[in-house]
């Protein structure tokens, strides 16, 4: 043993200097982690701004978007509008002295449109011809009998009715549709449902 008597195995490091050490490393750890967790906090708040600027920016979009269509449907109702207008013009144009029968000529005619585009109502103020003119008391009368002028009337009424039929463009002219005849801006009478009535029978 003599041989081992100048060794001494060595001293094993103090404990507190190997804790120390651990300890060291668990708070950079703890320090690398709350960096962490901060930057991805501050992160996360900047992505949530951007978020909500998103938001905002997508509701501003939605209301102009909302706001142009609303624009294109009142532009388009608009043209509708104006095309009905020049439509009813023509028609007016075609019809005025270009309808006749053996006894009246439309002088003038009106369409009423509703408010939906159809054809509500026609007025049409006829000028007599010259045989029918003998038969004129004035103030939308005649001295025919109502029969007889009725079935004039409807007849002029029917032959305006299929002149308008031949354009496409025109809001349909149905058996319904209210139509007042005059004469001379005198009144004679209404025509609707296939019916004829003078301004006395209503």
């Amino acid at each position: 043993m003599e041989g081992f008597q100048g060794y001494s195995p060595p001293e094993p490091p103090p404990k507190s200097s190997k804790m120390s050490v651990m300890a060291l490393v668990a708070l950079i750890l703890a320090g690398l982690s709350i960096l962490g967790c901060m930057i991805l906090t501050v992160w996360n708040i900047a992505l949530n701004v951007q978020v909500a600027d998103l938001r905002q920016a997508n509701a501003a979009l939605q209301r102009k978007t909302t706001e142009l269509t609303n624009q294109h449907t009142d532009v388009a109702h608009e043209q509708s509008i104006i095309k009905q207008v020049a439509v009813f013009n023509y028609m007016s144009h075609s019809i005025e002295e270009a309808v006749v029968t053996d006894d009246f000529i439309v002088d003038k005619i009106t369409f009423t449109p509703t408010g939906d585009g159809e054809l509500k109502s026609v007025l049409i103020d006829i000028e007599n011809q010259p045989d029918i003119d003998l038969d004129y008391n004035g103030d939308g009368t005649y001295t025919l009998s109502k029969n007889e002028l009725r079935t004039k009337m409807v007849k002029l009424i029917q032959a305006a009715r299929e002149y308008y039929g031949t354009d496409e463009e025109a809001p349909e002219w149905n058996e319904s549709t209210l139509v007042t005849l005059t004469v001379k801006n005198y009144d004679i009478g209404d025509y609707a449902d296939s019916k004829f009535l003078f301004v006395d029978e209503y």
